[in-house]
């Protein structure tokens, strides 16, 4: 079918689209979305179909063509096209496929980057494909596969010189969940195992290990959220990996202990903050973050729901209410009881009539009979429910076990209110418990999954708890030598329990260390009494510091002291062998944390992103005055204020033809450009366009694209920098450590030889954030100025040596040095100018107008700088598109600071984009100063 062409005079920004007339559409059967083949004479080019609905767009007999593909077929307004339909490309059925989470191979993966690269796809369909690698991961084979496709679908520049560039728990922790409105405390490794059987399909490979991203059974774990209250939060993914022979058990103040691997992180408070240590690192006397309570908005039982129960002893039903009888029964049961086929036994001393008669009272009321009463020996009352029926019962739907060993709290139990959990806790205690010096009551069991519950039970009602074990062993009784059993002792406080509290709870749930409350305001607290505890005691009540609230500085205490935290010291950290197969990992999104252990504590779950750190803009230059070559290829900010390219932009063109590239390389060594502006892995940049306005940078993606761009240039030698800290990729050891390894093993794989380093990146480097800023840091450095930001310096420097130790041409220890001489004999700033005169010298960008300057509210000593934070703040004054926008830092991490100094000031093109960077400002500066 031929149509007479109409030139809508759009550009696309690089997608192939046509337009027809909804009726011309019809004709041909084709729907918005489709492809159809355009050919005219010789040439002839496959498009995505949109629909115009009305004539004013495109009318009928008429194709719109926009400026990609009139260019593309060398054609002009008027011009008569042949039109056929086209069906989709291979790739959207890869794609597909990797949205359920299938591996790919190679020719899939090669497919979709020639269909991106050749843009075959459309928007939706490449969005699809960067979500599907973002939601399942990719193994090690695809993410080789992916660099190779990405490489291999673009050109490749070929130097014959060296050529360098850069750029879980033990299975038997306990852990509380809920699923299907049910809640258990279950070893983790039993909880997983328990996915992995059931989805094996769904397995795939993500950061090394096996991972399930389903959770058909709705599975909650227990975490916190950033406003500090504890509540259940649905799992997002599994994992599973074969354990270490030696794991860290942390044991806490009352023996809460939990096992983890040595790079696995604890969340701990210091001085104000909570942030997250790693198991190997965490000290004796660090606090760590407990939960101190729930904040359940799900409704409190008020009934279960059983089998038709009835016989000539039973009131007929098919619900049990939850009454204060009912509780106190469950809690005889689980301490004195035991089933057998005959019924159930509740075992009394002589001494405890009290008990008897409310355990018969309460066996009355619940199910409407009186129970017998048997004397098995003179020290002892046995309360006896014969009944085939209630045994059943209590074994299998009430599933509270059978025998001492066995007992457990039943699920529900987690779901009822506080006033029906302490009816149980008392009976339990009175059965099986005693209360000692007046205030502690102590709970002993035999039972290590009853400890373990009691333990949770206790902590979610905001309870103190403590454990204590006897082995077990031989013990010599009046009748003789007796075997016993382990046996568990949980201590609480009794006045929780019994009642009787008249002053404030100082148990340690309760308490927080003085050292690390941060910034105190002392002088505005009132009080004369509770401002003298500040400096004489060691630990102050949560009701003291919400007295004097105004005078607590940091946000994190006030999460911990409204909220349902606490924190307890840590009393032992020590290397014990692997007792599990497997070590197992809970990845809940948007918390990054869940609580373990064998009393609840909080624990996490499981490059680039630091504002400033244009490291790369400096070592370029050293390495290619040295004589080496080092072509960089760099690409725009995804998530970032700036990127290399949208800095070096402000000095120089960046956006230049490979064979430009090729030219500059041949006479200067080096060059900083752009990857997308020549055709080296050109998928990649397309890919990039899709993830930028999502802001995700999948780990798969990140590896690929960052190798595909040193392959492209056929480097040799590869230095690349994983900064660590909180607000960077690698958050943690265990993530730095991950990352090396990836791309250690694709450079192997690409036979390249790659080195990793890990870096510090819990703050912004240097003093400026965005593509100007930076670039100013960046030639100061360079010129050798008395101010120049020292960090970056130093960084870079280390960087530059490490590269020149890799080529073997310096010893190890002299690179450094070298690096060092390069850059204070101003050859390195030579061979910048180089540069910047090879690609083409750019006019500097203005610096906005418009500026606002942020000061500290406070004196004392800068303790953290958020580095999201203050990338966010530049990304909304207009990072990276407004070029002279941004940040510039006067204070950084570790400085003194005055109140009223300056601390930064932001710069913008225009009023409103500073307005809305003051407002998020306003909500949050960044900063947090702490005491000198």
């Amino acid at each position: 079918m031929k149509f007479k062409v109409h030139d809508m005079n759009i550009a696309t920004g690089g997608s192939h689209i046509v337009v027809l007339h909804k009726k011309d559409a019809r004709k041909i059967d084709s729907r918005s979305g489709d492809r159809i083949l355009v050919k005219h004479g010789i040439h002839k080019l496959v498009c995505i179909l949109d629909i115009a609905e009305s004539k004013k767009e495109v009318s009928e007999g008429h194709i719109g063509l926009f400026e990609e593909v009139l260019d593309k077929l060398n054609l002009r307004h008027g011009a008569i096209v042949e039109v056929k339909f086209s069906g989709k490309p291979e790739s959207v059925d890869h794609i597909r496929n990797k949205l359920y989470g299938k591996h790919l191979s190679y020719d899939e993966l090669f497919h979709i980057a020639d269909d991106i690269t050749n843009d075959r796809l459309t928007d939706i369909e490449k969005t699809y494909f960067v979500s599907a690698c973002f939601a399942h991961g990719l193994s090690h084979r695809e993410i080789v596969d992916l660099t190779k496709a990405l490489v291999n679908t673009g050109d490749k520049l070929k130097f014959s010189n060296i050529t360098l560039d850069k750029h879980c728990l033990s299975g038997d922790t306990p852990v509380i969940v809920r699923n299907s409105s049910k809640v258990k405390v279950r070893g983790i490794g039993e909880i997983i195992d328990g996915v992995f059987d059931e989805n094996k399909s769904e397995i795939v490979i993500k950061d090394g290990a096996e991972y399930v991203a389903k959770n058909p059974k709705n599975i909650n774990v227990l975490t916190f959220g950033d406003d500090g209250v504890v509540k259940f939060a649905p799992v997002t993914g599994f994992f599973r990996v074969k354990s270490p022979s030696k794991l860290q058990e942390i044991t806490l103040l009352g023996n809460r202990k939990v096992k983890v691997t040595p790079d696995h992180t604890v969340f701990t408070l210091k001085k104000g903050i909570i942030t997250n240590v790693s198991a190997a690192e965490l000290k004796v006397g660090d606090f760590v973050v407990v939960p101190s309570g729930i904040n359940d908005n799900t409704t409190s039982l008020t009934e279960i729901k059983i089998e038709s129960m009835e016989n000539n002893r039973c009131k007929k039903t098919d619900l049990i209410s939850i009454t204060p009888e009912f509780m106190r029964l469950l809690g005889y049961y689980i301490a004195e009881g035991f089933t057998n086929e005959q019924g159930i036994f509740l075992n009394f001393g002589s001494h405890e009539d009290d008990l008897v008669d409310d355990a018969k009272k309460c066996v009355k009321s619940v199910f409407g009979f009186e129970p017998t009463i048997n004397i098995p020996h003179p020290t002892a009352i046995r309360v006896t429910i014969y009944s085939q029926q209630l045994a059943k019962l209590f074994r299998e739907k009430i599933n509270a076990g059978c025998s001492a060993l066995e007992k457990r709290i039943p699920a529900f139990v987690f779901d009822l209110s506080r006033e029906m959990q302490l009816e149980f806790l008392r009976a339990l205690f009175n059965g099986d418990g005693y209360t000692r010096r007046g205030y502690e009551a102590i709970y002993v069991t035999s039972s290590k999954q009853l400890s373990t519950d009691l333990q949770y039970l206790l902590s979610l009602m905001g309870m103190s708890v403590s454990l204590s074990a006897s082995k077990a062993g031989k013990r010599m009784f009046p009748t003789g030598e007796s075997k016993v059993e382990e046996s568990y002792y949980i201590y609480t406080q009794a006045r929780e329990i019994f009642g009787g509290r008249k002053q404030p709870n100082v148990s340690y749930l309760n308490l927080l260390p003085t050292k690390e409350l941060g910034e105190v305001k002392v002088c505005e607290i009132k009080d004369y009494e509770l401002k003298r505890a500040f400096k004489r005691n060691n630990y102050i009540t949560k009701e003291n510091l919400r007295k004097c609230s105004e005078a607590l500085t940091c946000p994190d205490i006030k999460k911990i002291v409204y909220g349902n935290l606490a924190v307890l010291p840590v009393k032992g950290n020590d290397k014990v062998k692997a007792t599990t197969s497997h070590v197992y990992d809970f990845y809940v999104e948007g918390y990054n944390k869940f609580m373990a252990g064998t009393a609840p504590m909080a624990v996490h779950n499981c490059i680039g992103g630091i504002p400033g750190n244009r490291t790369t803009m400096i070592v370029i230059p050293i390495i290619a005055a040295a004589g080496f070559t080092i072509p960089k290829t760099s690409s725009r900010a995804i998530t970032s204020p700036a990127g290399t390219a949208d800095t070096m932009e402000c000095l120089a063109k960046v956006e230049l033809p490979a064979n430009k590239i090729k030219q500059i390389i041949k006479k200067v060594g080096a060059c900083i450009v752009h990857g997308g502006s020549m055709n080296l892995a050109p998928a990649d940049d397309k890919i990039i366009e899709v993830e930028h306005p999502l802001s995700i940078d999948a780990e798969g993606q990140l590896l690929a694209s960052v190798m595909a761009k040193k392959y492209s240039v056929s480097a040799t030698h590869v230095l690349i920098d994983v900064p660590m800290g909180n607000s960077t990729k690698a958050k943690t050891w265990k993530d730095a450590a991950h990352l090396k390894k990836m791309f250690e093993m694709v450079g192997k794989s690409l036979d390249m030889k790659v080195k990793v380093i890990v870096t510090d990146g819990s703050h912004p480097i240097g003093r400026g954030i965005g593509p100007l800023f930076e670039a100013e840091d960046v030639m100061s450095v360079l010129k050798n100025e008395h101010d120049a930001p020292q960090d970056l310096r130093k960084k870079a420097l280390f960087m530059a040596g490490t590269l020149l130790e890799m080529t073997g041409k310096y010893k190890k220890g002299e690179g450094e040095k070298a690096a060092a001489q390069l850059l204070e004999s101003g050859k390195a700033w030579v061979k910048m100018n180089e540069i910047i005169d090879a690609q083409g010298r750019q006019k500097k960008p203005a610096k906005g107008k418009f500026v606002h300057q942020v000061f500290s509210d406070k004196t004392g000593k800068i303790i953290a700088v958020d580095n999201d934070k203050v990338a966010k703040i530049a990304r909304i004054s207009g990072n990276p598109e407004d070029k002279g926008a941004g940040v510039i830092l006067d204070k950084n991490v570790g400085d003194v600071v005055k109140k009223g100094e300056l601390l930064y000031t932001v710069y913008a093109y225009s009023k409103v984009k500073l307005n809305l960077a003051v407002d998020y400002i306003n909500h949050c500066c960044g900063y947090d100063v702490g005491k000198c």
